[in-house]
This record gives structure tokens, sequence and C-alpha cells, in this order.
């Protein structure tokens, strides 16, 4: 049975905060600047193909790398934390860019084919596309940024 009375009581609060300067030097800001990094290839004259290919290389061995360093100073857990999807996306962005800024070129490309007679024919994994030739770093610059 119990007795009918005032019974003392212990109350405790804790106030927790997160420090995130660490991983916003470390991780986020590294990050947005080597997608950004990785832009610089869309201005890079289109029959560089080594100087191109090495810095879209470059940039994901780089992301990579970031995300298993942070991913090193977290504790084990078996869900997907935040770092995981900020990589990620990063990632995502860095390959569609690429892919839209790609097929935004071969779009024009095949627009501005028609009734030239000065040729150049570029070859893509899905077709072929005949246009007429312009500087390729001008192309790349005009098409990325509109």
């Amino acid at each position: 049975m119990c007795c009918a009375g005032a019974f003392p009581c212990l109350a405790t609060y804790f106030i927790l905060r997160r420090n995130i300067g660490f991983f916003l030097i470390q991780v986020y800001v590294p990050s947005v600047l080597i997608v950004i990094l990785s832009w610089v290839s869309f201005w890079i004259n289109v029959d560089a193909s080594p100087a191109r290919v090495s810095i879209g290389l470059l940039t994901v061995l780089t992301m990579t790398t970031m995300s298993a360093g942070a991913r090193a100073t977290l504790p084990r857990v078996s869900y997907i934390k935040a770092i995981d999807v900020w990589m990620i996306v990063c990632l995502k962005v860095r390959v569609l860019s690429t892919r839209v800024c790609t097929s935004s070129v071969l779009r024009l490309f095949n627009r501005l084919s028609v009734g030239n007679a000065d040729h150049v024919f570029l070859r893509s994994s899905s077709n072929v596309a005949v246009f007429p030739y312009f500087p390729p770093s001008v192309l790349w610059m005009i098409v990325c940024l509109v």
C-alpha cells in the first residue's frame, strides 16, 4: 500500500550544443569549393581531353577521400548521417552538371548545323552530332553560363 504525502524530487536539465565549426571548415566549405573547381573543366578547350579528364577524376577522388575522412572521425552508426547525404549530393551535383552542360552543347551544335557547308563531327555515346566549327572554349563558356 502506498503512503500519501509529499515526496522530494530531484530534477536535472541538460543543455546540449553542437559545435559545427570543425566540420564547417574541414568538410562543408572545401567540398563546395571542390564542386566549383570541377566546373573549371567546362572552360577548358574541348580538344584538351587529358586536362578535362584529370580535373574530373581529381575532383571525384578528392570528394571520396574527404567523405572517408569525415566518416572516420564520427561514430559508427547503422543509419545514414547528414554528412553522408551532403557528400552524395556534392558528387551528384558534379556529375549532373557535367551531363547537363554536355547535352546542352550537343543540342546547340545540332541546331547550328543546318545549312552550313563547313562541318566538324562530334561523336557521343548516343548519336553523331554535326555542327559548324566554332572556337570550342567560347561555346562551352556561353552554353554553361546560360
